[in-house]
């Protein structure tokens, strides 16, 4: 069958899922946003650092956004940007104290483009150190290189913990000041993501014990990436965060319908070889968007997903048909509820969810749940399987809706 995108008249995939990159080949691809992009460039405007928050619903874009937003800053302001920083449940904080020096330091060789940077001390300094401090091997937490957690090599801590603060921070002290002062950066920023996936206590947690370690560092622009309303959350449980927060969250709503259609024709535009219909129906698009609730992510994903199952039936096929597609979209959903092996009780519960549309926490007596706290254990469960969101809420109240996948199967 040969390369599949090259047999479509394509150079790539144009409907990678993955988020866009930090530079001028990807940026070319980013669709709309243009009035919150200028409002992120405007917050990070002071170079004395500080917290910026974007927050918004699971596959929203927020990660691309970011990445589009750090370059435009770094082109225009001389601002030097880090790769994202993944957290997860279990990092501690001399793992992010680690991975976010190591970040920054490669970061630097990496948009360095004179080859000056050996000729400082201290820059031979902090290489030295972060060397001894952290040990090459595979699976640690700690992410070293600008993987942020994409699969890359990874290393993880063998000193103790006293150790590793007391002698690393005065060397990053030292080596930012190097960078602003001697490279004439402005600042560095630096994107902390998965914050939409990590438990509420957990975030709260760990932000309260890196606040005085390194929220303070002059120069440094912290970017957290989260789910709805991570702002309001800090505001009540973690007030001395939320004060260092310059300005208002960006708050990321779904593409419309329209901008969706824009950016997978610019896609397929920028990685044609030559004029071609579209592999995927717009109707089709039309229908992932409704079922998902303008899930930019799930949409891309789904129609790779189903190039690939229809071209291993029928290889000599450019275009999917609609009915064709659709059906394989339904056997697709079907396959994911499957997969999650619910009992016949979770999955009529998941189906009436489907069909109320929206939902909270409190509405259990509506689902035939005898408690809010046996209601809320299902919640998380179906979080957990990607088979529910939590979506963008007003005040105190949390509300959440089923998935693209559960849409599709129980035809809402």
């Amino acid at each position: 069958m040969g390369n599949i995108w090259a047999d479509l008249g394509l150079d790539d995939n144009p409907y990678d899922p993955r988020p866009l990159s930090i530079d001028a080949q990807d940026r070319k691809l980013f669709v709309g946003r243009a009035e919150t992009l200028g409002e992120f460039n405007t917050l990070l405007s002071s170079t004395k650092g500080g917290i910026v928050i974007v927050e918004g619903g699971v596959g929203v874009g927020k990660t691309s956004f970011v990445n589009i937003g750090l370059y435009d800053k770094c082109k225009s302001d001389n601002y030097l940007p880090c790769d994202k920083i993944e957290l997860d449940g279990n990092m501690d904080i001399v793992q992010f104290v680690l991975s976010v020096f190591s970040n920054m330091f490669h970061s630097l060789e990496k948009y360095d483009k004179i080859g000056r940077l050996d000729k400082f001390p201290i820059h031979t300094e902090a290489r030295t150190l972060l060397n001894q401090t952290i040990q090459s091997s595979w699976g640690g937490n700690i992410q070293i290189l600008g993987t942020g957690g994409g699969g890359g090599r990874q290393r993880s801590v063998t000193a103790p913990v006293a150790v590793i603060l007391s002698s690393i921070i005065p060397v990053m002290n030292k080596w930012m000041d190097f960078v602003i002062n001697k490279l004439n950066y402005s600042a560095i920023i630096v994107p902390i993501d998965n914050l939409d996936i990590i438990d509420d206590v957990q975030i709260v947690d760990f932000l309260n014990k890196v606040r005085d370690t390194l929220m303070g560092f002059h120069g440094i622009w912290w970017i957290l990436v989260g789910k709805p309303n991570l702002f309001s959350l800090l505001e009540g449980k973690a007030n001395r965060v939320s004060e260092m927060v310059t300005g208002n969250p960006i708050k990321l709503n779904p593409l419309s319908k329209k901008e969706v259609h824009e950016m997978i024709k610019l896609r397929i535009k920028n990685l044609s070889k030559g004029k071609i219909t579209p592999p995927i129906p717009d109707k089709v698009i039309d229908i992932l968007y409704d079922v998902s609730k303008g899930e930019a992510r799930y949409i891309l994903k789904r129609c790779g997903d189903l190039i690939l199952k229809f071209r291993s039936k029928f290889p000599s096929e450019k275009t999917v048909p609609e009915k064709t597609a659709i059906e394989m979209l339904a056997i697709m959903a079907k396959e994911k509820i499957d997969a999650a092996n619910l009992s016949n009780s979770d999955r009529k519960t998941l189906g009436n969810m489907a069909k109320k549309g929206r939902f909270q926490n409190k509405d259990y007596k509506h689902f035939g749940k005898p408690s809010a706290q046996n209601f809320n254990y299902l919640i998380k469960k179906l979080l957990s399987l990607g088979l529910i969101a939590r979506e963008e809420s007003t005040g105190k109240d949390v509300y959440y809706h089923t998935t693209g996948d559960v849409n599709m199967v129980f035809e809402t």
